[in-house]
């Protein structure tokens, strides 16, 4: 499992979670068709409230 680094900005502050992560993965998506090193049978994203806070944490990762 990997961790997403989010940087603060006064964007982040109106922004909902779910506005943050659809940017992110849409992205991440791009940047790695773009490197072609996608593969939509390998590359996965799951929300996981890991802390029960009521925001879910957005997982990244690959399955073989």
């Amino acid at each position: 499992m990997g961790s997403i680094p989010i940087t603060a900005s006064a964007k982040a502050a109106t922004a909902t979670w779910k506005t943050l992560y659809s940017e992110y993965i849409k992205k991440t998506l791009m940047d790695a068709t773009r490197d072609r090193s996608y593969d939509d049978n390998f590359n996965y994203f799951t929300l996981v409230d890991l802390n029960f806070d009521g925001t879910p944490e957005l997982i990244q990762g690959y399955s073989f």
